[in-house]
């Protein structure tokens, strides 16, 4: 059994340094992204970067702190955040009025 290897990380290779860009699409994502088609032809194919902004999206409709999200997407101001990763819905709209409205019940 191999030793899990310590690393500051998301995507590394086995020795824990981080996969160049092209390697970790090449080895990683693209074949996850042919697997899950295959299983689930109904879904759009998507980037690595759609999935980033899908990420951040359901942060914020979850209810994450905005300053966290920025710290989690690596950048260093709201503006990045609210016109690039929010495509906050209707419906999460609804919520926080619904929500905002129950409080001062």
């Amino acid at each position: 059994m191999k030793k899990p290897v310590k690393t500051e990380y998301v995507f590394h290779g086995p020795s824990g340094k981080p996969y160049q860009p092209n390697n970790w699409a090449n080895r990683v994502y693209r074949p996850f992204m042919r697997d899950l088609l295959a299983a689930h032809p109904e879904l759009p194919e998507l980037s690595a970067h759609e999935l980033r902004h899908t990420r951040a999206t359901l942060w914020v409709a979850q209810g994450v702190d905005p300053l966290m999200v920025i710290r989690l997407l690596g950048h260093c101001d709201m503006k990045m955040l609210t016109k690039i990763y929010d495509h906050t819905t209707v419906e999460t709209l609804r919520k926080a009025l619904t929500a905002e409205g129950n409080e001062s019940a």
